[in-house]
């Protein structure tokens, strides 16, 4: 059985992670993925913007 109190840490860990990221990418300081170590890129799109790499390792969404 899984430990929920351990599976939420692992996801809030997870999603401040990601909120850092997001936060320096737009900020337009440059980022690699942690996967290939290429630049990440960020387009504009109709609800928000995607931070990718291109090779697809890192694919972060955020709508506003």
């Amino acid at each position: 059985m899984i430990d929920i109190s351990q599976f939420n840490k692992s996801r809030e860990k997870s999603f401040f992670q990601q909120r850092q990221l997001l936060k320096k990418v737009l900020a337009g300081k440059g980022v690699k993925c942690e996967t290939c170590d290429k630049p990440l890129v960020v387009k504009a799109t109709a609800t928000g913007f995607d931070v990718t790499c291109p090779k697809g390792c890192t694919d972060l969404k955020l709508d506003v």
